[in-house]
């Protein structure tokens, strides 16, 4: 039985290395794993959580509006400047001190939302941050995607895994988060994304 077992686990594995060679590299398949849990939860907070907490604060469409231009403004100031950055200093330090500071700004939240403690401008500062480091945080870890596949050969695949990979991110994270909403709570939305993070690096 265990070596029925055994050889129907290897030719599974053998199927999908051949359609998928990507995963053949174990760095690659650990950092797939960990992304699509974590970038559920960075959509989950970005997308439906931070907005819906502040229309549910102030009550105000422009409000709305302006967190969302505050949010996302520092992620296309960022963004060309990173990518200097990603060429010229170590992408694993870079992507490091981004994590850290990431886990920080939603431990922060998730903090502040359990106690009761959240308000708009404080809502809006984090928000700010939070985009801050996503500008930071995207290109490095696009460019870092070839590093974890040995064969230059798997490079597309990897590439092409890791795009199918965040759009799925963007449907399952906002989705999950309606559903941690309406039967938990916002709090459970940043709680959630706190734990994800801990497991993107």
């Amino acid at each position: 039985m265990k070596i029925w077992h055994r050889q129907l686990g290897e030719s599974i594995s053998n199927i999908t290395y051949h359609h998928l060679p990507a995963l053949r590299w174990r760095n690659f398949r650990l950092f797939f794993g960990g992304q699509l849990l974590s970038m559920s939860g960075t959509f989950m907070t970005q997308q439906l959580t931070i907005p819906w907490l502040v229309y549910d604060l102030t009550q105000s469409p422009w409000l709305l509006g302006v967190a969302g231009f505050v949010q996302f403004l520092p992620t296309l100031l960022v963004i060309p400047f990173s990518g200097i950055l990603s060429d010229r200093w170590s992408r694993r330090d870079l992507l490091m001190v981004v994590q850290i500071l990431g886990i920080s700004v939603s431990l922060a939240l998730t903090i502040l939302t359990f106690t009761n403690w959240i308000t708009f401008p404080i809502l809006l500062v984090l928000s700010a941050f939070n985009g801050l480091l996503k500008g930071l945080d995207m290109p490095v870890r696009h460019t870092i995607v070839t590093e974890t596949v040995g064969d230059r050969a798997d490079w597309g695949n990897a590439i092409a895994l890791n795009s199918v990979m965040l759009s799925s991110s963007l449907v399952v994270g906002p989705a999950m988060g309606g559903i941690l909403i309406a039967t938990l709570g916002v709090k459970y939305c940043f709680l959630y994304d706190t734990l994800s993070s801990s497991v993107r690096g």
